[in-house]
């Protein structure tokens, strides 16, 4: 069987649809699940999957990692910029640096490091394998 005797369309969206909902795949919200992961077919021959950072821009983050960092305007601060107190020559800031959490906002995270190009990716080709010839690659 060839991919394009089975549709590719139809085989890149019942691939989307379980990438969407596995174990691996970040889900705190719910918005990258469904508004940041869609799959297309632009020729009879290619389908793509995409991890759209336009639609949900912290992507990224969530691939690759974060440092410990401050989270601008956190718990409904848009004043965030502005100090907290003075205590001699230190400006304490509501959160973040010089603020509370030991100067640190966020702990940084490495949880989903490499959820799209090691997880995802071996994912799609294992979901291939088994439509085209019912055999998964070996991992």
């Amino acid at each position: 069987m060839t991919i394009s005797n089975y549709g590719m369309a139809k085989l890149v969206a019942k691939i989307t649809n379980k990438l969407r909902y596995q174990p691996f795949i970040p889900l705190k919200t719910g918005h990258l699940r469904m508004d940041g992961i869609y799959g297309s077919a632009p020729q009879n021959d290619l389908g793509v999957i995409t991890f759209d950072t336009n639609r949900v821009d912290y992507i990224d983050f969530l691939e690759f990692g974060t440092d410990p960092h401050n989270i601008l305007g956190a718990f409904g601060r848009t004043d965030y910029w502005q100090p907290y107190a003075y205590l001699g020559d230190l400006t304490v800031y509501p959160f973040g640096v010089g603020g509370r959490f030991n100067n640190k906002f966020h702990p940084g995270s490495k949880k989903h490091v490499g959820f799209i190009a090691v997880k995802s990716v071996q994912f799609v080709i294992d979901e291939i394998c088994k439509e085209l010839d019912g055999k998964e690659v070996k991992k």
